[in-house]
């Protein structure tokens, strides 16, 4: 099941060391002893999955996961390099789909990402799917409803309780223009009245621990998809411990 609690996603994408990830891992288990009101979701790389959980699993917390950063469209067969969701389903209990970096760089479309949002409800693991907008403009929240229908369109409602909504501006994503909250919020909600109110939105652009109680004020944002930041430990914690409820010393 879905916390309801706050949800903060760190999605280390391809920056880590294995050493990199175990410290990165260690630091925010260690305090999210202290923090009973957020639920945080390690994403490592696929080659970091197994020892960070077994590091992970020596003391675990319930309010830590790990997730994945892809999986294939395919569940097995002749497909050289490919990583299915049975192959790590006993490794993770989430996994990002549809990220713009997946789209940009490696044309994968709204087809795509349903078929992977299917096997991975199939193999019992959470998707969190990504969707967003290249520019702004005043048709943008329409934009992005209508287009999250299409993702999945085949998707019964039923299984929405088991989705995470990951909204990310493609304008925003690796810059230093974070969207206004007040727009994420207005997106976010649309989704929720457009979709169904059981969908839990995250916000993920440019996410920092200076702009992310911005967001994590507002009702209808349930959490953060964090990128760059996730890969400083002391950062992460810190907007961790702001979904939490307030600014715990760090350290």
């Amino acid at each position: 099941m879905i916390s309801e609690h706050p949800i903060i996603v760190a999605n280390w994408k391809m920056n880590t060391t294995l050493a990199d990830a175990i410290i990165i891992a260690s630091s925010v288990r260690k305090a999210l002893e202290e923090m009973h009101h957020v639920e945080v979701i390690l994403c490592p790389e696929f080659v970091w999955l197994y020892p960070v959980k077994e590091k992970l699993s020596k003391f675990p917390l319930s309010n830590l996961k790990i997730g994945a950063q892809n999986i294939s469209q395919f569940d097995n067969g002749s497909y050289t390099g490919e990583i299915s969701a049975q192959m790590i389903k006993n490794l993770v209990q989430f996994v990002i789909l549809g990220h713009s970096e997946r789209i940009s760089n490696f044309d994968e479309d709204e087809n795509t990402t349903n078929k992977k949002i299917k096997l991975a409800l199939d193999h019992d693991i959470y998707p969190i799917v990504c969707v967003g907008e290249r520019t702004k403009s005043e048709t943008s929240v329409t934009f992005v409803v209508n287009k999250l229908k299409r993702i999945l369109k085949t998707i019964s409602h039923e299984e929405y309780q088991n989705i995470l909504i990951a909204y990310e501006p493609i304008w925003a994503i690796g810059t230093d223009k974070e969207a206004e909250s007040d727009y994420v919020d207005e997106v976010a909600k649309k989704i929720k009245e457009e979709l169904s109110d059981d969908l839990k939105v995250l916000y993920g652009g440019s996410v920092d621990s200076e702009n992310a109680s911005n967001y994590l004020i507002h009702r209808h944002i349930d959490g953060l998809l964090v990128g760059r930041a996730s890969l400083k430990a002391r950062e992460f914690v810190e907007i961790c411990s702001l979904a939490n409820g307030g600014c715990d010393d760090i350290g």
